[in-house]
């Protein structure tokens, strides 16, 4: 394995009591280009709605709310090599009854800073098409309902981003990463995520 494809994707999630680290990121929302890619995203959308309406199971809604990605990775980083679940928290689109439409950055930063145990990670080495994962949806006051997903959909943009479409496929309610997402702390920094997403 390269040097520039540290994360290597294992499978949907590790189950609770494993022993593996869990950590947490989000984008980087230094990135300006997000609300560009959404508007052209979305101009696109409106373009072909008609064709797209007739190939859809569900009706889509522009949704910007909290949903987690969770996968399980071989190893993280040429300095930390053992396995980790590692769970994003992206900025998203819309969402049906049947999947939801996600956007990220190229670079991905930890909740709990950058370490050697904690690197700065890109979206493209960590989820790949095809791969199955967890897909969480967060709740208000922190808890999250999970599901079992499949990434279906992923193209880069021609200015970095991600455009990502996930499909549910059933719940997952034995599923749990283990993260901090009831404290006060960790749900100022989702909301502070979600706010300058909003707010682009």
């Amino acid at each position: 394995m390269s040097s520039k494809s540290p994360t290597t994707p294992n499978s949907a999630g590790a189950p609770d009591g494993s022993g593996i680290p869990s950590l947490l990121y989000g984008p980087d929302d230094s990135d300006k280009t997000a609300q560009r890619v959404v508007e052209s995203l979305e101009k696109w959308s409106r373009i072909n709605a008609d064709h797209h309406h007739e190939l859809r199971r569900a009706r889509r809604h522009d949704y910007h709310g909290r949903v987690l990605l969770s996968v399980l990775v071989d190893r993280l980083s040429e300095n930390r090599p053992e396995p980790a679940q590692v769970t994003l928290a992206t900025w998203t689109r819309n969402i049906s009854s049947s999947g939801v439409g996600l956007l990220s950055s190229k670079k991905l930063l930890p909740y709990s800073g950058i370490t050697d145990d904690s690197p700065i990670l890109e979206f493209g080495n960590l989820i790949r098409s095809g791969d199955v994962c967890h897909c969480g949806l967060v709740q208000p006051l922190g808890s999250v309902r999970w599901l079992h997903a499949k990434v279906i959909r992923m193209r880069q943009t021609h200015d970095g981003l991600f455009d990502v479409g996930v499909q549910f496929l059933e719940r997952a309610d034995d599923f749990n990463p283990r993260l901090p997402l009831g404290t006060a702390e960790a749900l100022a920094w989702l909301s502070k995520m979600e706010k300058t997403w909003l707010d682009r």
